[in-house]
């Protein structure tokens, strides 16, 4: 998501703090950070566990066949 700062006319140093337009992109973007946020930690939780039962499925197979 780009800032509206973005080629803005009306940008001078210090403009973030009285811009209306930039306060409302910020709060529209940490949302959107957030569920970012929630769905990639959701999805490496998954994947953890899912390497984890791999990980164990080769352990049992390598009890049950000592060749192996």
């Amino acid at each position: 998501m780009t800032p509206p700062c973005k080629d803005c006319k009306d940008r001078v140093v210090g403009c973030h703090a009285k811009c209306e337009r930039y306060a409302k992109w910020r709060v529209d973007h940490a949302k959107e950070k957030d569920q970012y946020n929630k769905s990639t930690e959701f999805d490496r939780y998954l994947h953890g566990t899912k390497m984890q039962n791999i990980a164990d499925w080769y352990a049992k197979q390598r009890r049950k066949n000592k060749n192996y």
